[in-house]
């Protein structure tokens, strides 16, 4: 992601002996090592850090599901239950996880009410970060975020290549 920009350049930087991207390792093991601290200060933190990512691997996956039902909706080759239908259950499937966790989590209330809470923040804090990078990273790079569909009929990448 780096070499695609996607990320700052720091991520991708090699370790000269062994081809690893070693500050991006040593940046992963710092945010981990500060969220399991935070975890291992007592159980509410510690619940309040598997909430935050049980909720993002929820929204991460369903919306997978989503831009691979858009992204092959309306292509000629694309089959109702690959391209449509397992999508669709895809994003059912992680929305419904996804509220079961938040409903049933307020409804438990006391402290899990609260730590719910916490970890909802934590991710919508997540989620600002993430989108307000992607925006300044975006136009800094000169690209549009949204791009309109000028592909002509006979100019349809090999979708074959993608079953």
């Amino acid at each position: 992601m780096s070499k695609d920009k996607e990320l700052p350049s720091i991520f991708g930087l090699l370790h000269g002996r062994f081809a690893t991207p070693q500050w991006g390792i040593w940046i992963l093991v710092i945010v981990s090592a500060v969220l399991g601290a935070y975890g291992a200060i007592n159980v509410d933190h510690l619940t309040q850090i598997t909430l935050a990512s049980n909720t993002g691997t929820f929204l991460v996956y369903g919306f997978t599901n989503l831009i691979a039902l858009i992204a092959f909706w309306s292509r000629p080759q694309a089959t109702f239950i690959k391209h449509i239908l397992v999508p669709l259950l895809g994003v059912f499937a992680n929305l419904m996880m996804l509220l079961g966790l938040i409903v049933l989590s307020f409804k438990a209330g006391g402290s899990t009410s609260r730590d719910t809470t916490v970890a909802l923040i934590m991710v919508i804090i997540w989620l600002i970060i993430g989108i307000t990078w992607f925006i300044i990273n975006t136009r800094n790079r000169g690209h549009k975020i949204l791009v309109p569909n000028q592909r002509r009929p006979h100019e349809l990448d090999d979708f074959n290549d993608l079953n």
